[in-house]
C-alpha cells in the first residue's frame, strides 16, 4: 500500500518512512505543498498523511486540492495542536482520522490500515474475488483455505490489479505504485516483468492461473 507523507520537518518523517517501511508500506514524501501537488496530480496514493507543520496557507492549497481532485486517497492530518479537528472541520468528507504529535509509530500503522479499509473497501477486512481471499488485516492471499507465499511487493501488486478489477493498468501505472521515492526509474521496467511472472506463477499453482491477463503493448487486467 502507498502512503504520501507531507511534512517540513524532516526527522519525525525519516522516522515515520522508516517505521512504515518495516511494517511493508511503500512511502513517499513531500516536503512542501508544491511538491505535494505535484505528486497527487501524478501519483495514486492509498492514503495521505497531511502533516500541519508546512504553513496553514500550505496545508489549506494541498486540502482543496484533493477535494477538487476528487481523489479516493485516504487522508489523516496531523497536528500538534489539540484544536486540529476544528480547524479542518470544513474538510470533513475527505479527512478520515486526525493524529496528535508527538506520535507513537507503533500505532501508526493501525491507524493507516484502518482509514485505507474504511475509504478503498468500504470497512471490509477481506477482497472476495471467486476462490481468491485477500485478507486485508492479515496481509495474506489464500485459495480454500491455502496460504499463498508472496514477497511484500507481490501482495501489493495483487491488491493494486484486484482492487482496478476489469480495468487496463500500465506498466508506468505499476512501476509508480510498487516504487518508493528512492527506487523509481522509468526505463528501466524489468522487475515489472518479474513481478508479473513470479505472481502469476504463484496463483497458477493454487488454480488461479487466469486471473491476470497480459495486453501486449498496454499493461495488465486483473479479472
Amino acid at each position: 500500500m502507498k502512503i504520501l507523507i507531507i511534512s517540513a520537518e524532516a526527522e519525525p518523517t525519516r522516522n515515520m518512512v522508516n517505521y512504515l517501511r518495516k511494517e511493508n508500506f511503500t512511502c513517499e514524501t513531500a516536503k512542501d505543498h508544491y511538491t505535494a501537488l505535484e505528486k497527487i496530480a501524478s501519483f495514486e496514493y492509498d492514503c495521505i498523511l497531511l502533516d500541519l507543520s508546512i504553513s496553514d496557507m500550505q496545508a489549506t492549497i494541498v486540502l482543496e486540492a484533493i477535494k477538487a481532485g476528487k481523489k479516493t486517497s485516504g487522508l489523516i492530518v496531523v497536528s500538534s495542536d489539540p484544536s486540529m479537528p476544528n480547524m479542518t472541520s470544513g474538510y470533513d468528507q475527505h479527512v478520515d482520522d486526525h493524529l496528535l504529535k508527538p506520535i507513537r509509530l507503533s500505532e501508526l500503522p493501525t491507524r493507516v490500515s484502518t482509514v485505507i479499509h474504511k475509504r478503498k473497501f468500504e470497512g471490509n477486512k477481506a477482497l472476495l474475488i471467486n476462490d481468491l481471499v485477500i485478507d486485508l488485516e492479515r496481509r495474506t492471499v489464500s485459495v480454500h483455505g491455502i496460504v499463498i507465499d508472496l514477497t511484500r511487493k507481490e501482495y501489493d501488486l495483487l491488491l493494486y490489479l484486484a482492487s482496478n478489477r476489469h480495468r487496463v493498468i500500465s506498466k508506468n501505472a505499476i512501476a509508480e505504485y510498487l516504487s518508493d521515492d528512492d527506487a523509481i526509474n522509468y526505463d528501466k521496467l524489468d522487475f515489472i516483468y518479474s513481478h508479473i511472472k513470479n505472481l502469476k506463477r504463484k496463483l497458477h499453482a493454487v488454480g488461479c492461473g487466469n486471473y491476470i491477463r497480459s495486453l501486449y503493448g498496454v499493461g495488465y487486467r486483473f479479472g
